[in-house]
């Protein structure tokens, strides 16, 4: 039995198969272990089940998955106690997190409202909240919350505790570990025998691929079993910071411009955590390492909407990871169409709260045990939905539209440095392909964006398109295109 992955899902589920006798000798593949870079180690680790809930989001997939949210939410305690009896070691966890509404966010007050809609049609308790009441919670006055809610079931864990207690449960269990990076499958007629790690072969009759975006990699040389999006690198970044303030509960807004919102979470070593970023492979100025321009707009976030305390923080520890986005913004999870072939991936911002539901269906699919949980993310039904997902394209430019003016926007509201060019570039090339004869010189530009809106319809791929526009008017300038 081979796992290929060292992220939170991919320890889930190895830690699922240890437990009980099935007589399963289990190698973890991870090259990386506890690099930077890591979407597990860089994670808030939010449980925010309702807390991601958007008001735009309403179709059937969205549904799903915001049910799946809450089935792993239900799991999730009594998860934590037994990595915690296996590992020997404590997991950080603080129940209770508030969300804000207020002027930063256009969308803030609709989202809790669709917030608090599904907490109540699904009877769970929550209250809202004056903000003044929030404990450590101090904007800056021109950032005064209007509206607070409380969900007193949701919270967080702390993820290097999470990582490190399912490392320590793994190796108590005699799971074996290497350190190399699998570079393809080993298939023969439609039957996984195993993967060839670097210069390695090796063999097994159940492969489970849940390395984040190097699945893509993975499967470069190999056939895609039906089912299985194209995925995408989404990055996040996050801080540590070490501050005299003292925060008791999680602290967030709602989603916000492609990303999870402004959020302070508490954690075990006294240290607080900051996030907010969030951006998709191939947009312009994506890397690795942390950025001066991220920081700033974690910072900012954090002083201003949260607690003005936080410009005295000091910086502990930056963190940059790559989650996996699907080309439809949905999981994968389970067996395919190749026997002996299990995925997940795609958890996008919810990997550490997904990782237990998915590792009891993946879990129960290997050992043949029965599946307590409805699973919609599995490959066959998701060859059946996929083609749905691309029939929304008015939806898909609205919802990415409205999120690309907040997310070329500062954290102040203007526009930063070069912006207001890239934006003059974009609106510019948008007006000469409708009010100009010229379309012949747009064609190739034209065929780009829709193959992009077609492939990938999440509405992160409007700003790609906001920098291929701004590229092509800025090589027209310098007569390069």
């Amino acid at each position: 039995m081979i796992v290929v992955g060292g992220g939170v899902v991919g320890r889930a589920i190895t830690f699922k198969l240890s437990e009980g006798n099935h007589n399963l000798r289990i190698l973890c593949i991870d090259p990386r272990r506890k690099a930077n870079g890591s979407a597990s180690y860089a994670a808030g680790a939010m449980l925010g089940a309702y807390g991601e809930i958007s008001a735009h989001k309403t179709k059937e997939l969205d549904i799903n998955e915001t049910d799946f949210r809450i089935q792993a939410q239900k799991i999730y305690p009594e998860w934590l106690e037994r990595i915690k009896e296996r590992s020997g070691r404590d997991i950080y966890a603080k129940m209770g997190t508030f969300l804000i509404a207020n002027v930063a966010g256009a969308q803030d007050r609709s989202h809790l409202m669709k917030i608090a809609e599904e907490l109540t049609a699904r009877h769970e308790s929550f209250q809202w909240t004056d903000p003044a009441d929030i404990p450590s919670f101090r904007p800056n006055p021109d950032y005064l919350a209007y509206q607070g809610l409380y969900i007193p079931k949701e919270g967080c864990v702390d993820a290097s505790d999470l990582m490190e207690s399912l490392a320590k449960a793994a190796i108590k269990s005699g799971v074996e570990h290497l350190g190399k990076a699998v570079r393809k499958l080993m298939v023969e007629g439609n039957k996984v025998v195993g993967v060839v790690a670097e210069d390695e072969k090796l063999y097994a009759d159940h492969v489970v691929l849940c390395a984040g975006v190097g699945i893509g990699k993975i499967m470069d040389d190999t056939h895609i079993p039906a089912g299985i999006p194209y995925l995408m690198p989404g990055k996040g970044v996050g801080l540590a910071v070490s501050t005299g303030v003292s925060f008791p509960n999680v602290i967030r807004t709602p989603d916000r411009g492609f990303a999870c919102g402004a959020h302070i979470v508490p954690r075990s070593d006294s240290t607080v955590y900051i996030g907010t970023t969030n951006q998709v492979s191939s947009l312009s100025g994506l890397q690795n390492g942390v950025t001066s321009g991220e920081v700033h707009t974690l910072l900012h976030s954090a002083i201003h909407e949260i607690h003005t305390g936080l410009r005295t923080a000091t910086i502990e520890k930056m963190y940059f990871g790559s989650r996996p986005v699907t080309a439809d913004g949905y999981p994968v999870i389970g067996d395919t169409e190749v026997e002996g072939l299990y995925v997940a991936t795609g958890t996008y911002r919810n990997g550490i709260l997904m990782a237990p539901l998915i590792a009891e269906i993946v879990g129960a699919k290997i050992t043949e045990s029965p599946i307590k949980f409805d699973n919609p993310f599995s490959a066959e039904r998701r060859k059946m939905l996929l083609d749905r997902v691309a029939d929304g394209k008015e939806a898909l430019i609205e919802n990415g539209i409205r999120d690309l003016v907040s997310f070329i926007q500062e954290p102040t509201g203007s526009l930063p440095y070069h912006r207001s060019q890239e934006l003059t570039n974009f609106i510019t090339t948008l007006a000469s392909m409708v009010l100009t004869g010229d379309q012949p010189k747009y064609t190739q530009l034209l065929e780009k964006s829709k193959e992009l809106l077609e492939t990938c319809p999440i509405a992160e791929i409007v700003p790609q398109l906001f920098y291929k526009y701004h590229e092509f008017k800025a090589g027209e300038r310098d007569g390069q295109t």
